[in-house]
C-alpha cells in the first residue's frame, strides 16, 4: 500500500537539468523553465483534487492563458534545482498559480505568476473559477506580484523592425488537449530572432498571453518587432486560416552571462 499524499500550501520538486533542456550557451532554455513550470502545476493541482482528470470527470479542462517570468539566472546542465508553486487566488476569469525556482544555495533564480483558465469541453468557453478555488482543501498563498499577469498587446508597425515566418503544427506539436501545447509558442515565437541575438543575450522578463488554440495542421504565421532600444522585443503568433492571433510575447533582454558553453 502507498503511502498517501500529503497535500501542502506550496509544492515542490526537484529536477536535475538534463543536456536536452539546455542551449547553446548550456543553459535551460526558457521552454524548459516552462515545462518545469506545468509539470508542477499539474502534481500539486492532481493533490488537490483539481488536476487534469478531475476537471475532465466534469467535462472541464485547464488552460494556460497568461504568464509573467522573471529570471535572474538559467540554470546550467547538470544543476540541481528546486522549483515550488502555490495557488495564489483569482483575477477575474483567472485561477492564478506562483512559481519560484532555487539553485542548491537557496538563491532565488527565478519567480513567476501565471493565469488560468477553466475551460467547458463542450462550449470551449472559461468559466468563473470562484466556485473550483473555493473546494481546495488548503488557502491560497499570497503572489510575489501585485494582481495578476499583464495583457500583451499586439505587435504594432511603429514598434520597430519586423520580420516573419511561417510554420505548421506538427504532431509532436500536439499535447493531450489535442491542441499545440503553448510551450511550442514560446519556442517558436523565440527561434524567429536572429542567431546573433539570441546567442548574445538572454531573456530577464517575459510576458506572454495564450489566446486562441491551435492543431494539428494549422498554419501559422509567426512574427517579432525589433523596437529601437534593443532590449526589448515583441512577437505574435497568428492563424493564417482565419486571421485570429493566438499568442502574444514581450521579452525584455539583457547581455549578462552570455558566455557559449563548451564541454571540456
Amino acid at each position: 500500500m502507498s503511502d498517501p499524499v500529503i497535500v501542502r500550501p506550496t509544492w515542490y520538486e526537484t529536477f536535475e537539468i538534463g543536456s536536452f533542456w539546455t542551449d547553446v550557451n548550456g543553459r535551460a532554455s526558457p521552454h524548459a523553465l516552462l515545462q518545469m513550470m506545468q509539470d508542477v502545476a499539474w502534481k500539486h493541482a492532481r493533490a488537490l483534487k483539481f488536476g487534469y482528470s478531475d476537471l475532465g470527470a466534469r467535462n472541464r479542462f485547464w488552460v494556460l492563458s497568461r504568464l509573467i517570468m522573471d529570471v535572474s539566472r538559467y540554470p546550467r546542465w547538470g544543476e540541481t534545482v528546486r522549483l515550488e508553486s502555490w495557488t495564489s487566488g483569482t483575477d477575474k476569469l483567472l485561477a492564478l498559480r506562483d512559481f519560484r525556482l532555487y539553485d542548491d544555495d537557496e538563491r532565488e533564480l527565478m519567480k513567476s505568476v501565471s493565469g488560468w483558465l477553466i475551460v467547458d469541453h463542450e462550449s470551449r468557453r472559461p468559466l468563473r473559477p470562484e466556485g473550483i478555488v473555493k473546494e481546495l482543501s488548503i488557502p491560497s498563498l499570497p503572489s510575489q506580484y501585485d494582481g495578476g499577469p499583464e495583457k500583451v498587446r499586439t505587435p504594432e508597425p511603429d514598434d520597430g523592425t519586423q520580420t516573419t515566418y511561417s510554420v505548421a503544427a506538427r504532431y509532436s506539436d500536439i499535447d493531450a488537449q489535442k491542441h499545440v501545447n503553448n510551450t511550442r509558442y514560446v519556442s517558436w515565437m523565440i527561434d524567429g530572432l536572429s542567431e546573433d541575438w539570441v546567442v548574445n543575450r538572454r531573456i530577464r522578463r517575459m510576458s506572454v498571453n495564450f489566446l486562441k488554440e491551435c492543431n494539428l495542421g494549422d498554419t501559422l504565421q509567426i512574427a517579432h518587432t525589433y523596437p529601437p532600444e534593443q532590449d526589448q522585443t515583441r512577437h505574435s503568433v497568428l492563424r493564417e486560416s482565419d486571421g485570429q492571433y493566438a499568442a502574444h510575447m514581450h521579452l525584455h533582454w539583457d547581455t549578462g552571462n552570455t558566455t557559449v558553453f563548451t564541454q571540456s
